[in-house]
């Protein structure tokens, strides 16, 4: 048996940790005769892409959770592997509520670009969660979308 060849049953095939598993339990019970070689080799650019990329995606999960930046997106996005398959058409007002940065009274006011955070309503300060969620101003428009968004559904 040469070095880069190992013997696996083809039920525990190309699953990682159960080929040495698999061999030593046949050898002990003394039936390698139904063993097959495997050679590792040549393994295919695609498992080793995919693998990779697997593998950046819970890095990059594990940083998203741990960090204190981000708080909004977060709240729309909390699993990046969901977002990096989301098909979103990406516009500046689209990333202004999901960041809460841009023209956003309460993210002009942070930086002292502006005098006050209050938005034109009256009713709370002008942030991406107020403008979605409360603003009298944009209150037909947020029951014409949902209501859009509900006859999609059905």
């Amino acid at each position: 048996m040469s070095v880069d060849k190992i013997y696996i049953s083809k039920a525990h095939a190309g699953v990682s940790g159960n080929e040495l598993a698999d061999k030593l339990a046949k050898e002990a019970s003394g039936k390698t005769d139904i063993l097959v070689p495997i050679s590792y080799n040549r393994i295919p650019k695609s498992v080793i892409k995919r693998d990779i990329e697997d593998t950046s995606v819970e890095i990059w999960q594990r940083e998203w959770e741990t960090t204190n930046k981000g708080r909004i997106t977060k709240d729309y996005f909390p699993k990046v592997a969901e977002r990096l398959h989301a098909k979103i058409h990406l516009t500046q007002n689209f990333t202004t509520i999901v960041t809460g940065h841009g023209k956003i009274k309460a993210y002009l006011y942070r930086f002292k670009i502006i005098e006050a955070p209050n938005c034109p309503c009256g009713n709370n300060n002008q942030t991406a969660e107020h403008i979605l969620l409360e603003c009298a101003i944009l209150k037909e428009d947020r029951e014409r979308l949902i209501a859009a968004v509900a006859k999609a559904d059905n």
